[in-house]
C-alpha cells in the first residue's frame, strides 16, 4: 500500500519534534519513533481504527497527546493531519480538502 503524507502532517511532525527536542533530545526521538510506529501499524491494518468522520479515520498516539487523522483510498493511505488532542477535532478537515 502506498503512503502519502500531507505537507501539514510533515510540518506538524517537525514542529512538535522540535518542541520536544528542546526539552530533551531523547524525548524528541521517542516522539518521532512513536509516530513512525503508529504509522507502520496503520499501514499493516489500515481499517483497524474507527471511522471518525465520513471516510477519515483517527489513531491515538500512545504516550503522547497527539492524534493521526488519515484516509484510506484504494491502495493509498493518506496521512492528512497530526494534531494535539486538545485541539478542536474540526481542525483536521483542512488537510483533506484537496482529495
Amino acid at each position: 500500500m502506498k503512503i502519502v503524507y500531507s505537507e501539514q502532517f510533515q510540518a506538524e511532525l517537525c514542529c512538535v519534534t522540535g518542541r520536544y527536542s528542546a526539552e530533551d533530545k531523547a524525548l524528541g526521538r521517542r516522539f518521532v519513533q512513536t509516530v513512525e510506529n503508529a504509522a507502520l501499524e496503520i499501514q499493516s491494518d489500515p481499517l483497524r481504527w474507527r471511522v471518525f468522520d465520513g471516510r477519515v479515520r483517527r489513531c491515538l498516539i500512545p504516550r503522547f497527546p497527539y492524534i493521526i487523522y488519515y484516509l484510506v483510498e484504494d491502495e493509498v493511505i493518506y496521512f492528512g493531519a497530526l494534531l494535539h488532542s486538545a485541539r478542536h477535532p474540526e481542525t483536521y478537515r483542512g488537510s483533506f480538502t484537496d482529495l
